[in-house]
């Protein structure tokens, strides 16, 4: 199989599987597939799959339509909309723990942990507050364990 006739080469990988699948009547004939990846995926409004040949195999790429600019922007948005969440439920409850926060929003504590170093990078922690677990002193090895919110430096 290579580029130049994978549209053209009747070829099965394992005959036996293609006849099994044949007889099942969930394929007609040999070869069908690449042609029909490639009429289904212009009817969808998706680019063209692209074909890969190395030495030892020929490739055949998909693309869904997205790129790395589209999933950065969702990305972007997908956190904006978290951070405010963060917020709107800080300000309800200023003693919620990260825990409480990552439950509450269906992510983990790392997720949570990435919304609120994203809230810093815009200048906005001024609205959190890190408390050490009660009874204990901060110190460089506790994880905050607690993020308390503030409204406007009120306390």
């Amino acid at each position: 199989m290579t580029v130049n006739n994978i549209f053209t080469t009747r070829f099965a990988r394992n005959p036996l599987i293609s006849r099994v699948l044949t007889e099942m009547e969930l394929v007609r004939e040999l070869n069908e597939g690449v042609p029909r990846i490639f009429e289904e995926m212009k009817a969808a409004g998706l680019p063209e799959p692209k074909i890969v040949e190395t030495t030892a195999n020929v490739t055949v790429v998909l693309y869904n339509g997205k790129t790395a600019a589209n999933n950065a922007q969702t990305t972007e948005n997908t956190t904006q909309k978290t951070t405010e969440k963060i917020i709107r439920i800080l300000k309800e409850r200023p003693y919620a723990t990260a825990g409480q926060l990552a439950e509450e929003l269906g992510l983990t504590i790392d997720g949570v942990d990435y919304n609120i170093r994203k809230l810093k990078k815009q200048g906005r922690s001024g609205i959190l507050r890190f408390c050490p677990p009660l009874g204990r002193m901060p110190d460089k090895k506790s994880v905050p364990q607690k993020i308390r919110g503030t409204i406007g430096g009120q306390k």
